[in-house]
């Protein structure tokens, strides 16, 4: 009687254990994911991935935490089976409740194996992306829990049993050597986000084959938003010493003279994205070369007249970028002198419809400038904002448009009306991401016209934002910037010293960024551009200001640091002549060695610089403006403190004060004629 009400009990304690096993399997596959998605065959419906058209990295990483959670319970599950197995004969049959129990749990493993192949699926596209094992988090948690067990059981018995691992690794032996054809159509922010991620974990190596083909990186490149990402990798495989310029453009060129495949519009417009987005990295010859690639492909073009001269005069607005880039000034010189003669002619003719001029002629005013041809300058900037008016542009060409119309304002001296046309620009950028490449040179435009405009301290902090190494450490952008925020803090210290008299600590802080930047930024400069290159200049000239300024701090090697300065500006001054001997360029530089042999001791000589920058000046800004008043105070300095000729110096004083007077009565005349008008 004791041993049957024993069995009871005992038969009771076992049914109540099996319910439990059984309900808690139950709930796990109540909470089991992607139980509605069929499993995916290898090598079949390879295509198909909406499914997957998720993030990899949160839809692996929650397959591997649930498998964890779900092995874990499934390994006490399995020891409690076996131990109740091997107890059988010890104890009473329960009924049917454990065998739903076993029968719930076999299902449960297949679940689990089902998600294991569906983990698998997505691992197998990004396996050769160098993202497997760290980036998907829990991996090894997974394993250290799953130990020896294995998912493929039959009749609840273990058989052959082998680690996960090895399981897993067998699985994706058989694709180790080819990376999945869907793996390239997966959508472009996913492809996008594994490309950073190789990056982030420098796996440069796998990064530099994906890009070595011109189809996929051309697919990259249309996504504009992110134009300063690629711009940052691709500087890191630079950097790296990955030649993924020259590899592109024999890819390219391959493409090109490749018999079998159609030059059409497709392909013109893949050589010059290419050459453009290399152009905008700061590559000297490449572009050049893919440009005139895009010059046959243009002659090739089964197209109609009116488009195949929009495409003409977009090609030649990069060829003109791109030999300023190179100052090769003689070529972009006559495509503008080209340009403009045709764009003439069309006009004449009435040809000019469909046709838009504003980014060539807007780029031919920036060549001006930069050559110290303002007036010339002014002249084309004049036509593009009359053809802006008339016809409108696109977003990009209206902020080049907006960005040398301001330094035209500034050169005109009305400063209020360019900071307004300048900050327009930046907010047009701002407001549209597809647009940030331009950032850079939209903020330095900024800076310089609050330079010009006597707010310095304003523009160092916008300088500041520029040093953000928005293409990549060390790239060219980055040189072009550090040497903008110097020259921004050299204004600071040096123009408007009278605000950091009294505080030696910020001034010593400032001065040693003055340096620190300068410097970094001609070694940049000294690493990426040619000897004669004009931005080199500049890096150079600036440099040599801050060479005399130390030379004035430390009499021990004060002679050396100036002769030093000298040879710099008279290399800078050669080159600027070369342009021609009446711009802008050379009345700065004679200004700088007028400066420098003022502190070397040679009056005569300094005497001489100053007056060939004043006639040079009179020419280029006209007699009574303020950068002619600037160099006359030099100069009537120079004859009061060192040469002993006040009377000269008083005459020249009364000139400076008498262009004051005529700016300042411009000025109010503008604003009398302002407030009339708008009360009419």
């Amino acid at each position: 009687m004791a041993n049957g009400e024993e069995q009871i009990d005992v038969q009771a304690e076992n049914e109540q254990h099996a319910v439990g096993l059984a309900q808690r399997a139950a709930r796990i596959l109540h909470n089991l994911p992607f139980m509605n998605f069929p499993a995916i065959p290898p090598n079949e419906g390879r295509f198909d991935l909406g499914h997957l058209d998720r993030d990899f990295h949160v839809l692996v990483h929650n397959a591997n935490a649930v498998l964890a959670e779900q092995l874990a319970v499934l390994g006490e599950l399995e020891f409690n089976i076996h131990r109740e197995d091997n107890q059988a004969e010890e104890r009473p049959v329960i009924g049917g409740m454990e065998r739903i129990a076993v029968g719930l749990i076999d299902e449960l493993r297949n679940m689990i194996g089902h998600l294991v192949r569906q983990r698998d699926e997505m691992r197998q596209l990004v396996m050769q992306r160098g993202l497997f094992d760290p980036l998907f988090g829990q991996w090894d948690e997974l394993l250290e829990v799953w130990g020896v067990r294995n998912f493929t059981r039959e009749s609840g018995k273990v058989k052959n049993p082998r680690s996960l691992e090895t399981t897993v690794v067998d699985y994706l032996t058989n694709i180790l050597n080819g990376v999945p054809a869907e793996a390239h159509t997966l959508p472009l922010p996913l492809l996008f986000k594994i490309y950073v991620d190789l990056y982030k974990k420098n796996k440069l190596l796998i990064l530099y084959k994906e890009w070595s083909r011109i189809d996929r990186f051309q697919r990259i490149l249309n996504w504009k938003m992110k134009r300063m990402t690629i711009h940052e990798l691709f500087n890191g495989l630079i950097s790296k010493g990955y030649l993924i310029e020259r590899v592109l453009f024999e890819d390219l060129k391959r493409w090109i003279l490749d018999g079998t495949k159609a030059r059409g519009v497709e392909l013109y417009d893949c050589a010059l994205s290419i050459g453009t987005f290399l152009l905008d990295h700061g590559s000297l010859n490449l572009p050049g070369e893919i440009f005139r690639y895009c010059q046959k492909l243009l002659g090739w073009l089964p197209v109609k007249r009116q488009l195949r001269q929009q495409k003409l005069f977009e090609l030649n607005y990069w060829l003109m970028k791109y030999y300023m880039n190179n100052c090769s000034f003689v070529e972009a010189v006559h495509i503008s002198t080209f340009t403009d003669a045709l764009i003439d002619k069309l006009e004449s003719n009435g040809d000019i419809e469909t046709l838009n001029f504003v980014q060539i002629q807007a780029q031919c005013a920036s060549l001006w400038f930069v050559l110290g041809q303002y007036n010339s300058s002014m002249n084309f900037c004049l036509k593009a904002l009359k053809t802006a008016y008339d016809k409108g542009t696109h977003i990009a060409a209206q902020v080049e448009l907006l960005c040398i119309t301001s330094k035209i304002l500034v050169f005109k001296r009305h400063f209020n009306l360019a900071l307004r046309t300048v900050r327009f620009a930046l907010a047009i950028v701002l407001s549209h991401p597809e647009l940030e490449g331009l950032l850079c040179s939209v903020l330095c435009e900024y800076g310089d016209c609050l330079l010009n405009s006597d707010h310095v301290e304003m523009a160092v902090q916008v300088m500041a934002k520029m040093v953000q190494k928005h293409f990549g450490t060390d790239s060219l952008h980055d040189g072009q910037a550090m040497y903008e925020y110097g020259r921004a803090v050299y204004h600071l210290l040096y123009d408007n010293y009278a605000g950091y008299r009294t505080n030696r600590e910020k001034y010593v802080q400032l001065r040693s960024r003055c340096e620190k930047y300068s410097k970094k930024a001609l070694e940049i400069c000294q690493a990426k551009l040619g000897k004669e290159h004009y931005q080199l200049l500049n890096a150079e000239e600036l440099q040599a200001l801050i060479l005399v300024k130390s030379a004035l701090r430390n009499e021990n090697i004060q002679q050396a640091l100036l002769n030093e300065a000298m040879e710099i500006h008279l290399r800078a001054l050669n080159r600027y002549c070369s342009f021609d001997s009446e711009n802008a360029n050379c009345a700065k530089t004679y200004d700088y060695l007028g400066y420098t042999f003022r502190w070397s001791r040679s009056p005569e000589v300094s005497e001489e610089m100053f007056e060939k920058a004043l006639a040079i000046k009179k020419i280029v800004y006209g007699a009574n403006d303020h950068e002619t008043a600037l160099t006359m105070i030099s100069l009537a300095y120079l004859y009061l403190k060192d040469m002993n000729r006040p009377r000269e110096a008083l005459v020249l004083f009364k000139k400076c004060l008498e262009i004051g007077k005529f700016i300042s009565l411009i000025s109010c005349l503008k604003n009398f004629c302002t407030l009339i008008l708008g009360q009419r």
